[in-house]
């Protein structure tokens, strides 16, 4: 059974969610992190399918848009780091109360990994983390995002009009920077700069669960594993490699299924959760 519903963050906003429900009771769920810009059209059949398959094997999931997103109110341009932590936190708790769920687990992608990641450092009712290909820097991630609007200028324009510095300068003095459709404030621009997954220790005592997909690289990447260095000091942590190809991006199709992350994750869940 699946149930769509509105709840409310802390400023009164209406955000839009849906909760996957087994068809016995569980007393274990799954908070779904979704990433942000173009990234979060191109997961979300993947991201319904998860959740279905989790609610089949007996898991309660819940998928939620931030404000800003997708189906909930506001703009993208009004949303910043911050302001979609405080949306996990606030689904966190009403996931709880909305159902039976005594043990949770948050699974995010790519930045919403990040996110969730952030969050449970934060939230200490969080019992589990598995990451899909998290963001490890957001300036790195901001370059990503650069190298598009650059590119984008040479398609229409068929040459750079505005430059990485120039775009960087104009941000930071108010100016909004586009991305594919989507508009980077300045908030969210110097809040997602001050990212760094990799600068400390971690204060989230739970089971975590990295996902690199590496379809053509045997090394795990030296990020991914300092990472999970961090989190094993409080508890176990690993890292499993995914044969999928990485659905997030620019892709001729979008798969429905990614049958290796699928096995692998929900096997994980049943052991660890």
């Amino acid at each position: 059974m699946e149930d769509h519903f509105y709840f409310k963050n802390k400023s009164e906003k209406e955000l839009f969610g849906v909760i996957h429900y087994p068809e016995e009771g569980s007393f274990k769920g799954v908070l779904i992190c979704q990433p942000i810009f173009e990234e979060k059209l191109h997961v979300h059949r993947v991201l319904v399918d998860f959740s279905r398959l989790l609610s089949s094997a007996g898991f309660t999931a819940m998928r939620f848009d931030y404000y800003g997103d997708g189906d909930s109110e506001g703009e993208f341009e009004e949303a910043t780091v911050k302001s979609r932590l405080s949306d996990i936190n606030l689904a966190l708790d009403f996931f709880k109360k909305k159902t039976s769920i005594q043990k949770v687990a948050l699974l995010g992608v790519r930045f919403g990994a990040t996110l969730a990641a952030l969050s449970a450092e934060e939230e200490k009712e969080v019992d589990a983390l598995i990451l899909w290909a998290p963001i490890l820097k957001g300036n790195d991630y901001l370059h990503q995002l650069l190298r598009m609007n650059l590119t984008h200028q040479v398609v229409v324009y068929k040459k750079v009009l505005y430059t990485r510095e120039d775009l960087i300068k104009g941000v930071k003095e108010g100016k909004k920077i586009n991305v594919e459709g989507y508009e980077i404030s300045k908030g969210l621009y110097e809040q997602v700069s001050e990212v760094n997954l990799l600068t400390q220790d971690k204060s989230f005592s739970g089971k975590t669960l990295f996902f690199q997909f590496s379809q053509n690289k045997a090394e795990i990447d030296p990020g991914l594993e300092k990472l999970r260095n961090l989190y094993s000091k409080n508890n176990f942590s690993e890292i499993l490699k995914s044969s999928d190809p990485p659905f997030w991006g620019d892709m001729k199709y979008y798969p429905t299924c990614t049958p290796d992350l699928f096995e692998k994750s929900l096997n994980w869940l049943k052991a660890n959760l």
